[in-house]
Order: C-alpha cells, then sequence, then structure tokens
C-alpha cells in the first residue's frame, strides 16, 4: 500500500477539514513530522504519509526521471484508491517538498482533490543540463546518506571503515 495513516480522525471529517498527506524525504519517511503533527495540522483530522518506495521493500527501481514519475503515479493512484475523490492537504520538505507539488498535480490531472499544498524548504530550480549528485543514483551511496543523517555523523572516509558492510551487501539489501 502506498499510503500509511498516522492518525486517525477524532471526528467525521468535514468541509474545513480534510486528511493531511506527508510526502517524504529523499532518503528517509514521515518520521521527521512528529513534534510538528503533535502540536499543529488540524488535531482532528486524520494524517497519513506516502510510503517510501525503497523503504518498504519494493522492487528495485531506477533513480532517473523514469523512476520519479512512476513513483508519482503509484503515489497518486494510492490516494485515488484510499481518499477516492475527498478533498485533501499534502506537504512535504525539502525532496517531499518537489513529491508533493508533483503529486498535487498528478492527482488533479486524476480526478483527485489536492485542496491546500504546504511546500517546505523546496529544493531550487535547477537546470536540466546540471549534474546528478551521484547520491542520487547509487542506491550504495544513498543507503551511506541514510546512515549518516540516522546516525548525525560526518561525511568522510571513516563512514567506510565503520560500515564495511557497505561495500559488499547485495544491492537488492540496501534499501531496507
Amino acid at each position: 500500500h502506498q499510503l500509511v495513516l498516522l492518525r486517525r480522525a477524532k471526528e467525521p471529517a468535514n468541509a474545513a477539514q480534510c486528511p493531511l498527506v506527508i510526502a517524504h524525504s529523499l532518503l528517509g519517511d514521515h518520521r521527521g513530522y512528529g513534534r510538528l503533527l503533535g502540536a499543529a495540522f488540524q488535531p482532528c483530522a486524520a494524517v497519513y504519509a506516502l510510503k517510501h518506495r525503497g523503504l518498504a521493500g519494493a522492487t528495485v527501481f531506477s533513480l532517473d526521471a523514469d523512476g520519479a514519475d512512476a513513483m508519482v503515479r503509484e503515489y497518486t493512484a494510492g490516494l485515488r484508491t484510499t481518499l477516492e475523490a475527498s478533498p485533501f492537504d499534502i506537504m512535504g520538505a525539502s525532496f517531499g517538498a518537489a513529491l508533493a507539488a508533483h503529486v498535487a498535480l498528478a492527482s488533479r490531472t486524476q480526478d483527485g482533490s489536492p485542496r491546500r499544498l504546504v511546500l517546505l524548504d523546496p529544493p531550487p530550480s535547477v537546470p536540466a543540463d546540471l549534474r546528478v549528485p551521484a547520491m542520487l543514483t547509487d542506491m550504495r551511496l544513498a543507503a551511506m546518506g541514510v546512515l549518516l543523517i540516522h546516525l548525525k555523523i560526518e561525511m568522510g572516509a571513516s563512514v567506510w571503515t565503520q560500515f564495511p558492510q557497505l561495500k559488499t551487501l547485495p544491492e537488492e539489501a540496501l534499501p531496507h
């Protein structure tokens, strides 16, 4: 399933309250939004998160425009299945902001009803001919990046000595 229910609505939805959908970051999931959910954003509304394909044990997918398009199509279909044509708000930070914008646009073209779009620190627009960062094209480097973020350690050569298994793990094990 492409959506994870993080919080059930405390009362039936009305026109002023609709579900909030959280778009995940590039290398993570919805867990960074915990404090925000506890303190704000329509305390009575349901909250969902898009489940990151790579972290959900999905089959290997390409880290390019085709892979991104497939991800947006999957999430849009999941929203349509779960929320039908009901209005929803969607938000994301950093890469999640770009993902939220694409999912909202795709949902609208598929008879979905995105109502509000909240973009927190979206990445800047860049020329199409700009070099793609290696972390976006190499699953091993992406896995290393997730560990760096999770363990709050500095980037450097010591990463490979602290985590030698990253060099030898099979490609299909890296998303886990």
